[in-house]
Formats: C-alpha cells, sequence, structure tokens
C-alpha cells in the first residue's frame, strides 16, 4: 500500500499506530466485495494494532454502516484478539511502514495468516516485511501469490471460472482511490 500524501504509518500516542492509506484500501476492498456478492457476516477485517482497528471502525462507521449495500463486517479486530476464531474472508492490515513492530513475533504472524478458511488479502509494505529475518519464512509463501490487487471485469461471487484461469480480462488496483471509483461505478449499476 502506497503512502497517502507522502505519509504512511501515523502514531498520535505510544503503541496507537494508525495507517490512512491502508485503512481506507481495506474498507474500499470490503465495499467492493460486498457489491459482489459476498455475505459481509463471512468477511473480518483484522489488524496488528488497535489504533488502526479504531480507525476503521470509524471508517466503515461512515462509508457503510448507513449503506444497505455494505452493513458492518462480522469483525474489525486485533489479531491479538481473534486468537482461535475464523472467518471465511480476512483483511488483514499490518499498518506499520517505518518498522514491523510487534508482527515480528512469529505467533502473532501465525495467528493473523491462519484466521481464513478462503481468501487472505495482505494489505502492507512488502519490502518491509519481506526483509524481517523472522517472517522471511511466511513471507517466502507468500512470495508465489500476486502482490497487487487484481480484479476480475464483471465477475461477482460465487464465480464459474477455475482458481487457476489467468486468461481472463482483469484490472490491477492501484490504490484505495481507484477501488473507491471502482466501487462507485458498481453502485451506479
Amino acid at each position: 500500500v502506497p503512502n497517502l500524501d507522502n505519509k504512511g504509518e501515523s502514531n498520535p500516542s505510544p503503541y496507537y499506530y494508525q495507517n490512512l492509506a491502508e485503512a481506507e484500501y481495506v474498507v474500499a476492498t470490503y465495499m467492493y466485495m460486498c457489491l459482489n456478492g459476498y455475505d459481509h457476516n463471512r468477511i473480518t477485517i483484522l489488524t496488528t494494532y488497535k489504533g488502526q482497528k479504531d480507525l476503521i471502525k470509524d471508517i466503515i462507521k461512515q462509508k457503510c454502516e448507513w449503506n444497505p449495500h455494505f452493513k458492518v463486517p462480522y469483525k474489525i479486530t486485533t489479531v491479538d484478539k481473534y486468537q482461535g476464531q475464523q472467518n471465511d474472508y480476512i483483511l488483514l492490515s499490518l499498518v506499520r511502514t517505518k518498522d514491523v513492530g510487534h508482527i515480528r513475533d512469529i505467533r502473532r504472524l501465525v495467528v493473523a495468516l491462519s484466521r481464513a478458511r478462503l481468501g487472505l488479502y495482505v494489505f502492507g509494505r512488502w519490502d518491509l516485511f519481506n526483509e524481517c529475518f523472522e517472517l522471511k519464512n511466511s513471507f517466502n509463501i507468500l512470495a508465489h501469490r500476486p502482490k497487487d490487487l487484481n480484479i476480475v471485469i464483471n465477475e461477482s461471487f460465487p464465480t464459474i471460472r477455475c482458481y487457476n484461469s489467468y486468461d481472463v480480462p482483469h484490472i490491477k488496483v492501484d490504490d484505495f482511490k481507484h477501488m473507491y471509483r471502482i466501487v462507485q461505478e458498481l453502485l451506479k449499476l
């Protein structure tokens, strides 16, 4: 997730990290999923810091809660609070842009990456987390997956396309602003 106006994470108080660009991207992706037929109860938004959780909840309240197209996700919570739980789809915000932070603890990383039954979407800084020694094995696995968010045009849930079909028309989503434009176009239909 690129910076927003040359700004990545913010830290308004100790251990209270937020990343507006990531929070907006996660919410825009959630909205896109809802508009394409995903049940909001099958989607959980996880993050590594309480500050980010609070920011995402504020954005959801502003953009989704009042709108019958979206409602609210099943849960918006931190990785630490979600231990032992699962959902079909997880949108994970790693928040940090300057240093890895407490996700360096492999137990937290295992919880973060193992909560999704069907789909895991990770929002963060690839270069930062991939270079961390403690995370290297997990990120080597993720390296075999696309790092950019690509969506298939005019496809809705459930899809009839085969998992490994790569010849379908798709678009790369550049950032949260691009995703919001896609959401706005879908709302017009």
